[in-house]
């Protein structure tokens, strides 16, 4: 190999080495900034999930010892309604295209369904339950 492309290949790995340490660098957590409590809103006993709208206009929060959902606009940080569900609310899920939020009742076994257009509209908007059906068993099966 002659001496001026030694040198080349030495200037090129350099400069390689020195793109990839700016990349590595450059991708490295950023430092997070302090956050601040921006507003609390008082809704019923014992919260306990959360899950908002898929548009991030509405939260549905459970209140687990008021057997109630708190519907919570996240435009002026207040409860909108509050819907009674089944005792013990102790899960929650809203449908992806937000019309429905599903409520797991631990006490008594159902799932409770809100309308979300009714619990934003009505004044005392109620949810319908479902009892919840046992899953069927399930065989395990083994190949060798």
């Amino acid at each position: 190999m002659k001496h001026g492309a030694s040198k080349v290949l030495g200037v090129g790995c350099i400069l390689l080495v020195a793109l990839f340490l700016f990349y590595a660098l450059s991708s490295l957590p950023q430092p997070v900034q302090a956050q601040t409590v921006t507003a609390t809103i008082p809704v019923g006993t014992y919260p306990t999930v959360v899950a908002s709208t898929p548009d991030g206009a509405y939260v549905y929060v459970t209140n687990d010892l008021n057997s109630s959902v708190s519907v919570i606009s996240t435009a002026t940080n207040t409860v909108s309604a509050t819907v009674t569900v089944g005792n013990q609310p102790s899960g929650l899920a809203v449908t992806p295209d937000g019309t429905y939020a599903y409520v797991a009742n631990e006490e008594g076994n159902t799932v409770s369904v809100i309308s979300t257009s009714n619990a934003i509209t009505s004044p005392t908007p109620t949810a319908s339950r479902h009892q919840a059906q046992p899953y069927p068993s399930l065989a395990l099966h083994r190949s060798f």
